[in-house]
This record gives C-alpha cells, sequence and structure tokens, in this order.
C-alpha cells in the first residue's frame, strides 16, 4: 500500500460510516449527488428511475464493491450503480461509487 493509498484508507476509517454488501461490512464517506452531478457518472434513465436522494460513497482503493452490488445503509437499500476508481499517477488511490434506492 501507497503512502497516498493509506491515507484515503484512514480517512475512510476514521470519517466513514458502514454499510453492508452481501452480510459484508464495508466503509466509506457518503454523501449527495445532485441528478447534475449524478449525470456526470450515470444514464439519465438510470437517474429518473432513482429514488432521491441519489447517494455518493468515497471507499478504499481495496473496496471491492461491484456494479449491481446490493447495498444496505441506515435502514434503507440500495443498488451500487457505478464504480470509478480514483488515481493519481497511474495507481488508484480510492474509489467512487454511486447508489441508488
Amino acid at each position: 500500500m501507497t503512502v497516498l493509498q493509506s491515507r484515503f484508507k484512514g480517512i475512510v476509517d476514521r470519517l466513514g460510516e458502514t454499510f453492508v454488501i452481501s452480510g459484508s461490512p464495508h466503509r466509506g464517506v457518503i454523501g449527495i449527488l445532485s441528478p447534475a452531478v449524478a449525470a456526470r457518472y450515470v444514464s439519465g434513465s438510470v437517474i429518473d428511475a432513482a429514488a432521491r436522494p441519489i447517494r455518493s460513497v468515497y471507499v478504499a482503493h481495496d473496496d471491492n464493491s461491484a456494479v449491481g452490488n446490493s447495498a444496505t445503509w441506515d435502514g434503507a437499500t440500495f443498488t451500487v450503480q457505478k464504480v470509478i476508481p480514483i488515481r493519481h499517477r497511474g495507481e488508484t488511490v480510492a474509489k467512487l461509487l454511486v447508489f441508488t434506492q
């Protein structure tokens, strides 16, 4: 693990919330995406079909979440619509997940 990956992982561990995918706990920093920002990552039909708010979740580089996974957080069930690696100098330092309900 590089220094930058370790820093991002530490931030997620300290500030993140726990969500569950397939019975396994994951940690992520959870936020809200406006439909306009969500359109950068998913299609208009996905946005139109989604209940609001659409969630963004920043996770560590080694998180194994995949598109189509079902996640539970705060009593609600979400679907992972997109997994975007966040890269710096060719290495993945974190991932951005897009959750819809």
